[in-house]
């Protein structure tokens, strides 16, 4: 999946599956494996895309926040996910739970990835 806010924008209203949690040292198809035989996740978690915030700073970095909404049960605590979305296939994420309405709970992941190298004709 490309890291860039601007992948995320058009997919604000798409909804990604928590399928799991992440396993640093295994191949995406081994995590995929894993994470479908995990009964926590038997359905996976639906989370929906809600908001895209970039921070606008200089530097060689493009930092931004995504923000998922799912129903409050299941829940899920701080940790790496696995998230599936059917376009954009499989991506870790550092989900962090930032607000509980009793029906609705919000997850907030912060991204900061280099900033594509711009090319300048001499």
């Amino acid at each position: 999946m490309d890291l860039h806010a601007s992948t995320f924008e058009p997919r604000i209203g798409d909804t990604f599956r928590a399928i799991g949690v992440w396993d640093p040292d295994a191949s995406d198809e081994q995590v995929l494996a894993v994470c479908r035989a995990d009964a926590t996740f038997d359905p996976p978690v639906e989370l929906i895309l809600h908001n895209v915030t970039a921070r606008e700073f200089g530097g060689p970095f493009e930092q931004f926040r995504l923000t998922f909404r799912a129903a409050s049960i299941p829940t899920l605590e701080q940790d790496t996910f696995v998230l599936e979305h059917d376009t954009l296939g499989l991506e870790p994420l550092l989900l962090v739970p930032s607000s509980d309405d009793g029906e609705t709970r919000t997850y907030e992941a912060s991204i900061s990835v280099p900033r594509p190298l711009q090319r300048t004709d001499p």
